[in-house]
């Protein structure tokens, strides 16, 4: 075998490797982890909603763009199925690959190092971890098609193929538009500005305004974005790091700007672009939605969003004046220098800088990972510019990509405003590209050939451990959590806390109700419960994103329609959303006066409308027995309401100790036939007792039909451990677990 086929093979064999590793990761990880904010059961839902009914925005409520909807609705529609937690997650999946391995691509394109497209790979893929909570959301989409976006686009800039570069910019950012507004207006922002510095216009002495209005508005933009929040903190160190980013990199584009493209070339792109969104939009109409409503939806609402609800980023110490000093520095050299005329220090100090940036990643990265996205989010505009300074001389076309893939990045960055949460990931991850690249020139420039071997060594140490840390805390997940066993989600698992908490107000809900309302909207239990909401006007943030006319349609079908039951995330709404919301909504008003508590298990909460006397459903209460004194063998009375499948048998029931966020371990007893007295009781759903009781006590093994209730009267006091911490299981003689119980707290 000659050494090149030995390469080959090695590369194959390593890429298949670090693949496999991170779908591996991607699994453990998504499948291990659900948030109870619930963006993914509103996705699904709408969804699903959308491809029952249509008309996106009249009928079905969404903050999204309609291509989403068309897309996969008409898949569901097609296939004649509805998206589940266990479908949206092996999507998200392939999606979070896709967009690692676009990384690599430019990487690889801009480099031609397969090494570095490795390291690439494993830093997306370990910056993207946010993608794991809020699965099948429209951003977990949108990154892919950035992703692609700028391979396609950098491939093309490479082989001088403008018109290619032009129209992938423009349709990419249409595409972007009908999924999410503002992330195709960034994307638009990138192309214009990257199209405009590199056009012919640009060159011409007649307009040399052109290059100076748009770095300067690029730079006004953040600022105008976020004007209405700029007397908050956050806002304003946002607003100026966006500026800053934009600015910076706009005059870097201009530094090293080609006259490669035509304004025809740029006009046709936006004829192409206009004409799939006219098609998109009517699609849509055809599906039964407005023009109104598709005006409403597309961008009224959105533009309404950022006052409606926002959710800073907490910027780390430090950040201004790190960003003012970087970007006041690299303006000074711009001016200073002409393009490729830096002298050998100041090039040796910006390798030495880059190389200092990848250990601090790299060790963000290990020692705690999902720290990597504020440290990006925080040192991007104070690092992007000098990641794009070239150490060497370089080909006109490799320094057009750079710029352009720069550029994508420091307008996509703007993402995570009004929303910082996984909108982070989504806005940053093509920093990591570009560091790589970065990293990989001032490899090439300060190490001597000599030690050429040991610094491929350490490379090559450094994207395992990118590689592994993800994998390491996918296995964490995994084994502090437990099956979820709920309809459509087969494969997800929780902690063993929350996932029973969820699965008991499942079980309730289905029982007790033919209809579901959650505050604040939380859509998974109507996927996993099958019960309907009161309408398809659905959100999570109900309480703030819909009118006052819209909640009050839901209040007359609260009244009117169905028996309805609810439930509610009682620490957030105690703590945030009735002291703020609750004079200004209607529904939340209503709901809070109208359903009342019936029990809280967790950081959940069921209500109803009317439940005298009806039972809960996998709920344990603990009984003294004033009766007998403190030695007694019986000081104690548990009972729980459950419905075991027909005909099992319970040969113990075991007593096991929640730990926290953890599974549970060493069980701490049994009861069974040795300790415990046992009566079982049948009865009716409001808990009046069935006319086929036998009041004689039940003998182990314990054999029950429907709808029972359990009385145990265990010889020993239960120990000291807080009740809500007990988790109860019914075990069969196959050593099963076949029902589960959990102490409840009433109101």
């Amino acid at each position: 075998m000659s050494r090149a086929s030995l390469s080959r093979h090695l590369t194959t064999l390593a890429w298949s490797v670090l693949f496999a590793t991170a779908a591996i990761a991607a699994y453990l990880q998504i499948f291990s982890i659900f948030m109870l904010y619930d963006d993914e059961g509103y996705v699904l839902l709408s969804l699903n909603n959308f491809a029952r009914h249509g008309a996106l925005y009249d009928r079905v409520y969404s903050q999204y763009g309609p291509l989403f909807y068309l897309v996969f609705g008409g898949i569901a529609r097609l296939g004649d199925f509805s998206w589940t937690h266990d479908l949206g997650r092996f999507y998200t999946i392939g999606a979070w690959l896709t967009t690692a391995a676009a990384s690599g691509w430019i990487t690889h394109r801009l480099t031609r190092s397969q090494l570095a497209a490795m390291a690439s790979f494993a830093g997306t893929f370990g910056l993207l971890w946010q993608m794991t909570f809020e699965p099948m959301h429209p951003g977990n989409t949108l990154t892919p098609v950035i992703a692609l976006t700028a391979a396609i686009s950098i491939t093309a800039v490479q082989q001088r193929r403008m018109s290619i570069v032009a129209i992938t910019l423009a349709v990419a950012a249409a595409v972007c538009a009908m999924i999410k507004i503002n992330v195709g207006v960034f994307l638009g922002a990138a192309g214009c500005m990257w199209l405009g510095l590199n056009s012919t216009w640009s060159g011409q002495s007649s307009r040399r305004w052109l290059p100076q209005l748009l770095i300067v508005g690029g730079g006004l933009i953040p600022i105008v974005l976020m004007g209405g929040h700029l007397d908050q903190p956050w806002a304003g160190v946002y607003a100026m790091a966006g500026s800053a980013a934009i600015v910076a990199t706009g005059r870097l584009t201009h530094h090293y700007r080609q006259s490669w493209v035509t304004p025809p070339m740029v006009f046709t792109a936006i004829g192409v672009a206009l004409l799939f969104m006219v098609a998109t939009v009517t699609m849509t109409m055809f599906s039964g939605s407005s023009m109104s409503g598709l005006i409403r939806g597309i961008i009224l609402g959105p533009l309404g969003h950022a006052d409606a609800y926002h959710h800073g980023f907490r910027w780390r110490t430090g950040t201004v004046p790190l960003t003012l000093f970087s970007w006041g520095l690299l303006t000074w050299v711009l001016f200073r220098y002409q393009p490729n005329t830096l002298s050998a220090s100041w090039l040796k100090s910006i390798a030495m800088g880059r190389l200092g940036l990848a250990g601090l990643f790299i060790y963000h990265a290990c020692s705690s990972p999902p720290s990597t996205v504020g440290f990006v989010m925080t040192s991007l505009a104070a690092t992007v510019g000098w990641l794009v300074v070239p150490l060497r001389s370089k080909p006109p076309e490799r320094m057009a990509a750079t710029t352009l893939l720069a550029l994508m990045l420091v307008w996509q960055f703007l993402h995570a405003f009004p929303v910082a949460g996984s909108q982070i990931g989504w806005g940053t991850f093509l920093w990591i590209p570009l560091a790589v690249v970065a990293l990989h020139d001032a490899g090439e420039y300060l190490i001597p050939p000599r030690v050429k071997t040991i610094a491929t060594g350490v490379s090559i140490v450094g994207v395992a451990a990118l590689a592994f840390c993800p994998l390491q805390l996918g296995w964490n997940y995994f084994k502090q959590s437990e099956p979820l066993a709920l309809p459509g989600a087969k494969h997800m698992r929780m902690p063993a806390d929350l996932g029973s908490a969820i699965r008991i107000m499942t079980r309730n809900a289905a029982l007790h109700g033919e209809q579901l309302f959650s505050l604040p909207g939380s859509y998974s239990f109507n996927l996993w419960t099958g019960l309907p909401t009161p309408n398809e006007t659905n959100v999570t943030h109900w309480f703030t994103l819909l009118d006052n006319e819209q909640q009050n349609t839901i209040i007359s079908q609260l009244e009117h329609g169905p028996v309805t039951t609810m439930i509610e995330q009682h620490d957030l709404v105690a703590a945030k959303l009735r002291p703020e919301f609750v004079q200004e909504s209607p529904l939340l008003n209503f709901a809070e006066d109208t359903f009342q508590p019936v029990f809280s298990l967790g950081p959940l909460s069921f209500r109803a409308r009317y439940l005298p006397g009806r039972v809960v459903l996998d709920g344990a209460e603990i009984f003294q027995q004033p009766e007998k004194s403190e030695n007694s063998a019986e000081p104690i009375l548990v009972r729980i309401d459950t419905a075991l499948p027909a005909g099992s048998s319970v040969v113990r029931i075991q007593v096991a100790l929640l730990h926290g966020t953890t599974s549970t371990e060493n069980p701490a007893w049994d009861w069974s036939a040795d300790n415990t007295r046992a009566q079982i009781i049948p009865i009716h759903p409001n808990g009046v007792t069935r006319s086929d009781y036998d009041p004689a006590d039940s003998r182990w093994p314990l054999t029950t039909h429907g709808l029972t209730r359990w009385h145990l009267l265990p010889r020993e006091r239960l120990p000291s451990a807080d009740l809500s911490k007990l988790w109860l299981k019914f075990i069969d003689k196959n050593g099963a677990v076949i029902g589960e119980a959990r102490f409840i707290k009433r109101p």
